[in-house]
């Protein structure tokens, strides 16, 4: 049996994912919320990204870090860098540090030789893990903060 809390959690989830679909009208292809709980970020059919203030039950912002479909994305750890894996073969970290508001940076920093599948952040080490379709599971060390 689901606790109260968690039974919201979930309905709340929901309500973002079908109201993100709804403004963007691209299908969503991967969801992810913060650490915090505050936010709630999408990756999309048509390559864009979308940012949602749960609490404040509204979109900050969409943005096109890739080129093709958008399959993982992903918080860091303490959610200052988010992560996001496309179609297009490239693996995209975008700053999250500052107004949410304002136009975010993101930087290229991996590339596959086929469609990246899936991406994950090393639990402790500022490294992550990707998987592609060209049959490959790497794992990329980033230069420290």
């Amino acid at each position: 049996m689901l606790s109260h809390r968690l039974a919201k959690r979930i309905v709340l989830f929901l309500a973002c994912h079908v109201l993100l679909f709804y403004i963007l009208g691209s299908p969503v292809t991967s969801v992810c919320v913060d650490p915090h709980g505050k936010l709630l970020v999408s990756g999309h059919e048509d390559a864009s990204v979308a940012l949602f203030d749960i609490q404040g039950n509204r979109v900050l912002q969409t943005f096109r870090p890739h080129g093709d479909e958008v399959r993982t994305v992903r918080f860091s750890n303490a959610a200052y860098y988010l992560l996001t894996a496309s179609y297009d073969k490239r693996v995209v970290i975008t700053d999250m540090r500052g107004d949410l508001m304002a136009p975010l940076m993101y930087l290229p920093v991996a590339e596959h030789s086929d469609k990246v599948v899936q991406c994950r952040w090393h639990p402790h080490d500022f490294s992550f893990l990707s998987t592609s379709a060209d049959r490959s599971a790497v794992l990329w060390s980033l230069p420290g903060r």
